[in-house]
């Protein structure tokens, strides 16, 4: 074996520690692209799996699908109808049975009918495509007449039950009654107050018109309009449907739920301003503030000589208001202007005994000044409370709670406000000389027994009883014991038309006589 020589010592490779770290930096790189290579290996693997077995799970379902499409189900058949023959059957009422069931007489009936038809056919309704395809479902549309009859029978109090011989679904009530309230709604536009001068002179003198014929002589009141405020009943409203607001706010001070509305009537008893926007524990005070009516009253639209009559709550606007708001003395101006005539009298006499040759007329009482004019006022503002008390007892669905959401209670109301004065037209007619300021209601039928004799509580529920007149008082007073200070000092500053009035009335001759309680 030849010696390595120095030369051969140079043609060796040479194993340095670079040289190792390479190497070793490769076999990492590649044990890392194995392992990258056995995972996307596995994820394939177990996609594939998934995929063969959502084939299979179709393969296995597929006849299943097949022969349920070969024997589809049948839709079952619509129930056959029959609702021309209810119609009919309503037809064969007499007029005054009628009348107890609708609340409307025949004639008010049809005009309502053929108002909705004429605004639904305007607005692009087509009557006969809709009764033909009604034909084709269940053998018998139900027409406008049939959703007015069901709409006025549960306006009347009547149980969403009570409509199954109506041959309508009880699913499909809500929907009818909802529907046709709208179309009401739109169709009826007979709740306007005149904006113009003349109108309004209109209204004046037929309330002065009462006045000639309760006392003999018209006092110039220039009233327009009769306020007040109602308390609409509804069923405790869900956080979800107040979108956050506090629902102890629709809580009145009398413990129930309800919507706060304000209704002005004319003389007759007719309503021209009617708006429900606030919740149960708002007062009357606050909601009158948000109306337009209160508006033009501070804006002045109205004339001066102009007026509404109110009760003592809404005193506190009338300064805002041009001293146009009339409202009654409070018990507190009362009972100061007692006192004061008390003194008045004592000075005179002592005056009197101290010089027998005074001859200074004796003090006039203010105390029975102010009760003759609160007296008077009364017997205008009681108007809105008597048309509140008709509508009320008229309308049994405002008995109990309206079990409907409370965003359609507005709409509801102001349709039997529009109620309230078709069927008060009709009145007017057969009474030319309208309602007399001291005169009872008008009736709700045209014979005098007719509460007496119909059992108006049909459908309801046996714990929403007919109300009395002491319910119905106590819904339409407003006592507000609780007054704060502030509020004591505007009820009892003085109105200068109040002042006048009053002044007025006395020298007309109008007293009250303390002997006998009377005027």
């Amino acid at each position: 074996m030849d010696a390595i020589t120095d030369d051969d010592e140079d043609t060796i490779p040479s194993f340095d520690s670079d040289t190792a770290g390479a190497s070793c930096k490769t076999n990492d790189d590649i044990a890392a692209s194995i392992h990258v290579i056995g995972q996307v290996a596995a994820i394939s693997s177990m996609n594939t799996v998934f995929y063969l077995q959502m084939i299979l799970l179709v393969l296995n379902y597929l006849p299943a699908l097949k022969k349920r499409k070969g024997t589809k189900r049948k839709r079952e058949a619509n129930l056959r109808r029959d609702r021309r023959s209810v119609i009919e059957f309503v037809h064969g009422w007499d007029d005054d049975m009628f009348k107890r069931q609708f609340r409307l007489s025949r004639e008010d009936f049809y005009e309502v009918e053929s108002a909705i038809l004429s605004n639904k056919v305007r607005h692009g309704y087509d009557l006969e495509q809709h009764y033909k395809y009604a034909r084709l479902s269940s053998g018998s549309p139900i027409s406008i007449e049939l959703r007015l009859l069901i709409t006025l029978r549960l306006l009347s109090g009547a149980s969403y039950l009570d409509m199954i011989w109506y041959g309508v679904s009880l699913r499909s009530i809500p929907s009818i009654f909802w529907e046709t309230i709208c179309d009401i709604d739109g169709a009826v536009d007979n709740i306007n107050f005149p904006q113009d001068e003349g109108s309004m002179m209109q209204l004046s003198e037929n309330w002065a018109r009462k006045r000639r014929e309760r006392h003999g002589f018209a006092t110039n009141m220039g009233t327009v309009l009769a306020v007040d405020g109602y308390v609409i009943e509804i069923k405790k409203p869900t956080a979800t449907d107040l979108d956050g607001q506090e629902v102890s706010c629709y809580r009145n001070r009398k413990g129930f739920w309800g919507l706060i509305t304000q209704v002005g009537c004319d003389c007759n008893g007719k309503v021209r301003f009617v708006q429900t926007d606030w919740p149960g524990a708002t007062i009357d005070l606050s909601c009158f503030r948000e109306t337009p009516l209160f508006q033009a009253l501070r804006s002045r639209a109205m004339p001066e000589w102009a007026h509404i009559v109110a009760d003592e709550a809404y005193t506190p606007l009338s300064g805002e208001c041009n001293f146009q708001i009339l409202t009654p003395y409070s018990q507190h101006q009362l009972n100061s202007a007692k006192s004061q005539d008390w003194q008045n009298l004592q000075d005179w006499l002592a005056r009197r005994k101290e010089n027998p040759l005074f001859t200074g007329p004796k003090p006039v009482p203010q105390y029975w000044k102010m009760r003759s004019f609160n007296h008077e006022l009364s017997s205008e503002r009681i108007t809105i409370e008597r048309v509140l008390g008709m509508m009320v007892r008229r309308f049994g669905m405002i008995w109990r709670p309206m079990e409907i959401h409370f965003g359609k209670v507005p709409t509801v109301f102001r349709v039997i406000c529009k109620l309230h004065n078709i069927c008060m037209d009709s009145w007017l007619r057969k009474n030319p000389r309208g309602i007399l300021l001291d005169a009872e209601a008008p009736p709700f039928g045209d014979d005098e027994n007719l509460w007496n004799t119909f059992d108006i509580t049909v459908g309801l529920d046996d714990s929403y009883d007919q109300p009395t007149d002491d319910d119905i008082q106590e819904r339409l007073e407003n006592n507000f014991n609780n007054l704060s200070d502030r509020r004591r000092v505007y009820a009892a500053r003085n109105i200068p038309r109040r002042d006048a009035l009053m002044e007025e009335l006395y020298v007309l001759g109008v007293r009250f006589n303390h002997l006998n309680e009377i005027y």
